[in-house]
């Protein structure tokens, strides 16, 4: 009895994760990308500032300032996390935010 009703729930859970997993990793990934995005606009605030630094200086030679790199990274961050929450512009915000993955690997 107890057997057949877990095989129950299980079976319901399975089909509500499946239905559902896209969208939740989706909306997980959007507010992720949102979080540390705000957090890049407030100095010393972000845990990943360092990081975002040094790959700035290197990416750009020293040319543009961390101060203006590191405002547009936050930029670019918000707007890939609203759109990963809005489901709008999947295409141009996966791309993006697959290039900005592989950058600090770089430094």
């Amino acid at each position: 009895m107890l057997r057949e009703r877990l095989v129950t729930i299980e079976g319901k859970l399975h089909g509500l994760l499946v239905r559902h997993a896209i969208n939740a990793l989706r909306i997980t990934v959007g507010a992720i990308f949102l979080g540390f995005g705000v957090l890049k606009f407030f100095p010393d605030v972000s845990p990943a500032q360092g990081l975002s630094i040094k790959t700035i200086d290197l990416l750009t030679f020293g040319l543009i300032p961390w101060e203006v790199g590191i405002v547009a990274i936050a930029a670019l961050e918000c707007f890939i996390g609203i759109c990963l929450l809005a489901n709008r512009w999947m295409r141009g915000c996966s791309s993006f935010s697959s290039s900005g993955f592989s950058l600090p690997s770089c430094s």
